[in-house]
């Protein structure tokens, strides 16, 4: 009798379990893992408003848009900048002229910046192409006369009306100083806003009314109008429209912006003819002096710009 699975039948199942385990080991070699670690800094790219040097504000010729000494008049700019130099508040103290809504007259405001990184791109705004449109909020109304300044607490609706406003802006250099420049002008109001063309105030009436502590360097309607906007900035490209970033197989682009916030309050005249009666209903002549308080106001203004004077 034949004996069954004796070593001449062992031989191949011996082999082929020694084939599989080669095999086995070469493909667990195969599918191992290689993990690359690296950092990428695409660089660094912060504005503020610059502490150094001054905010400028002035209006001019809508259409000149080259100061030249002639077309152009500075109206003074209160400046407060935030901890962070990221955003602005700017105060008009004296307003802005009638002739700015009429389309007439632009402000230009010039504010000084500083830059760390990269550098901003900088260059004039495209006055050809349509400008961002902002609102002018009314917040309060006031009544200049020579005695002193009203605060209107029912004006007429017409003076509080928003307005809106065309802005171009942009990053220019002067003399080594980086400026973000705005050019705010107003737009042209779909439906005219019609403004009274006299109005009537009793001494009763005025005598009412709670002073102001402001001041207005012409009489009249004074509304105090609220803007905001973002400043936009842009690094500087050299003729390209990004930064290009290589590393081995990894490319990338870069493109660097940044943004500042500008708040800013401003009056503007409106030059209303205003009529005064007493309680006999005769007509008050101007520069008559008849609220004590109106007096008392004026006299500590004066005071202290007196005591404010170098």
């Amino acid at each position: 009798m034949r004996r069954r699975g004796g070593p001449e039948k062992l031989l191949p199942g011996a082999v082929l379990t020694l084939c599989l385990a080669v095999v086995g080991t070469g493909y667990a070699y195969w599918n191992g893992n290689l993990r690359v670690e690296e950092k990428l800094s695409t660089g660094e790219f912060d504005c503020t408003f610059s502490e150094t040097g001054s905010v400028t504000a002035e209006i001019r010729t809508a259409e000149i848009r080259t100061a030249d000494g002639t077309e152009t008049e500075e109206v003074p700019v209160q400046v407060s900048v935030d901890a962070d130099g990221k955003s602005t508040a700017l105060t008009f103290p004296e307003g802005v002229p009638e002739s700015f809504f009429n389309g007439e007259k632009e402000l230009c405001i010039r504010c000084p910046i500083a830059e760390k990184g990269v550098k901003v791109k900088t260059g004039e705004p495209d006055f050809t192409k349509e400008g961002e449109k902002i609102t002018l909020t009314p917040e309060a109304v006031y009544l200049a006369l020579p005695e002193g300044i009203y605060a209107l607490t029912a004006p007429d609706a017409s003076f509080l009306t928003a307005r809106t406003a065309e802005l171009y802006q942009s990053a220019e250099e002067t003399d080594g100083t980086l400026y973000a420049c705005l050019y705010l002008r107003a737009a042209k109001e779909v439906e005219p806003i019609e403004l009274p063309e006299q109005l009537a105030v009793t001494e009763e009436q005025l005598t009412a009314l709670p002073i102001a502590d402001c001041d207005f360097p012409e009489n009249g309607i004074w509304v105090s109008y609220a803007f905001e906007t973002d400043l936009l900035l842009e690094q500087a490209q050299g003729g390209r429209s990004a930064e290009t970033v290589g590393f081995g197989a990894l490319t990338t682009y870069a493109y660097w912006t940044d943004r500042l916030k500008l708040t800013g309050k401003a009056a503007v005249h409106f030059p209303v003819n205003l009529v005064l009666y007493d309680a006999a209903g005769e007509v008050i002549p101007d520069g008559a002096l008849f609220d004590d308080r109106a007096t008392a106001a004026n006299a500590r203004k004066a005071q202290d710009t007196t005591e404010g004077a170098p």
